[in-house]
């Protein structure tokens, strides 16, 4: 059709025309549409292009392989993007046995659509006012630009020679892909940035929304919504939940000595007691007519944010005196604060901060510590993509077990972003255990690694739940302890979570991490 004859048509006719065109490639359409809205109206993402701005501010990257992957890696899939939306359409051109439009200039500029939303994203924050690094935004939309233009000229190339009719040989490499990346989602985590991941989703979900259209045009059967339906009931009727907390086995925790002066002290003041009196430095200080100073570490919300700002801060003054964490009996955290302050913890289990002259309940030999070593172990563990791990579980491997009628535990993408926090600290604590290790053994009066308060919520009721305290009731019951509702009393053994999963129960947010549930377990007394 020539330039006069569409310009003579009437605007409903073209509407028409167009609207017959976008339900023809209806799949690579609507993923265009949602990447773009995403990147658009994603606080997250707008996040994600600051540090990704901020990282390229700081000099090549080359120097450091891993580094520059990560750096290039997003910009060179989402300059790949519009292209493989392109090529999927055309295809799906050749797959129809009936008859359709070609995809034409309006889909092209729909499968373009993500990479104009990064690029005018970008271009805005490089506007604001007050934006240190507007040169570097300024460099990196150059640098993105011209790479998607050279990369739309050589695939559009050799799509046009090589592989015409090849279609069906890149939805079998694009599955196969998606099969790895719901293998091991927290490894892709780990590897990749939140925009690579992003990218990748859209491919992915391209290619199946393509088949799906191309299959329900051919049979005459609605796919796509038949398993949109299935998804719904099986979610409503609550038949795939698989957002199970991960349990380790633990011993019951040991009782302090029963105090006889004091036989109407709570759980809470024995305990208190117990440790303050295998403080080294307790009987001296009250021999010389003075205070001794205890410390309760309380760490509010805030996402990573408020879980490095308050590890960081925990972590400094601990470098700089080393007698610190002896003083602190408790910290209690919520959201973000109980990630900082059980990172600290763990950091204190696996590295105890002894100082010569050390005597006190501990059979442990001094050990002297270098300037740093806890901030530094904290930057190690806290300033990581771990967006990333858990977008990769969510968008894979936990968002296809929505459309199966039971539950696969294996997809729970809070296990995926609790494996990523435990494979961060293995890499700066190696043989490590303070995040693995069970929540309620990890304390004991006679250590140095103060008791953790992590506070969550039980959805079912509203109440506050102490998830990681050793404590078996809580004083004026004003809260309920995982272990006053599992039952573990006397001796013998139970389960119980992780350090890293209780910390993230506490830190759970909506949609991006889901609701855990417990199967309280019973105790196994040993009646002996």
């Amino acid at each position: 059709m020539r330039y006069g004859q569409i310009l003579g048509l009437s605007p409903a006719l073209m509407l028409r025309g167009l609207g017959q065109r976008l339900w023809a490639y209806r799949g690579v359409s609507s993923v265009a549409l949602f990447v773009a809205a995403l990147i658009m109206l994603s606080a997250q993402v707008h996040e994600i292009l600051v540090v990704e701005a901020e990282e390229w501010r700081e000099g090549s990257p080359m120097k450091d392989v891993a580094r520059a992957f990560r750096l290039y890696m997003p910009m060179i899939l989402l300059s790949l993007l519009p292209n493989y939306l392109w090529f999927l359409a055309r295809e799906l051109y050749r797959w129809r046995k009936m008859e359709i439009t070609q995809p034409g200039v309006p889909i092209l500029v729909i499968c373009a659509l993500p990479l104009i939303a990064i690029l005018v994203q970008l271009g805005m924050l490089a506007m604001k006012d007050g934006t240190a690094f507007s040169g570097a935004i300024t460099s990196l939309i150059v640098v993105i630009a011209t790479v998607s233009f050279c990369l739309a000229v050589i695939i559009w190339r050799i799509n046009w020679r090589f592989m015409r009719g090849s279609g069906w040989i890149l939805v079998g490499a694009t599955l196969a892909l998606l099969f790895l990346l719901i293998r091991e989602p927290h490894i892709w985590g780990l590897a990749l940035v939140t925009l690579s991941l992003v990218a990748l989703f859209a491919a992915m979900l391209a290619t199946i929304a393509t088949v799906a259209s191309w299959a329900e045009d051919e049979a005459g059967v609605p796919l796509t919504v038949g398993l949109l339906a299935l998804a719904v009931l099986f979610s409503a009727f609550d038949l795939n939940d698989n957002h199970f907390l991960r349990m380790v086995e633990a011993e019951v925790p040991e009782e302090p000595p029963v105090y006889e002066r004091h036989p109407d002290a709570t759980d809470v003041e024995r305990r208190f007691l117990a440790w303050l009196e295998c403080r080294p430095d307790y009987a001296t200080t009250l021999k010389n007519g003075q205070k001794y100073r205890v410390i309760l570490v309380a760490a509010q919300g805030g996402g990573l944010y408020a879980a490095y700002q308050s590890a960081s801060f925990l972590a400094g003054i601990q470098d700089e005196y080393p007698d610190f964490a002896r003083q602190i009996f408790a910290m209690s955290g919520v959201s973000g604060g109980s990630v900082g302050v059980s990172v600290f913890a763990a950091l204190l289990h696996d590295n105890p901060p002894r100082v010569a002259g050390y005597s006190g309940c501990t059979d442990t030999l001094p050990i002297l510590r270098s300037a740093r070593h806890f901030q530094d172990a904290v930057d190690d563990v806290l300033q990581q993509d771990y967006l990333a791990a858990v977008g990769a579980a969510l968008l894979f491997p936990d968002l296809l077990a929505r459309c199966w009628p039971q539950p696969i535990v294996s997809a729970d993408r809070a296990t995926a972003l609790e494996r990523a926090f435990e494979g961060h600290y293995a890499r700066a604590v190696p043989d490590g255990t303070g995040l693995t290790r069970d929540v309620l053994t990890r304390w004991n009066w006679r250590g140095d690694t103060p008791m953790l308060l992590l506070n969550t919520t039980d959805v079912s009721t509203g109440s506050r739940m102490l998830i990681s305290s050793p404590l078996p009731d809580f004083p004026h019951k004003r809260m309920a302890t995982y272990r006053q509702l599992s039952d573990c009393y006397g001796g013998g053994a139970c389960e119980a979570p992780s350090l890293s999963t209780a910390m993230l129960l506490s830190a759970r947010f909506p949609v991006v991490t889901p609701a855990g549930s417990i199967a309280l377990p019973s105790c196994n007394r040993d009646t002996s």
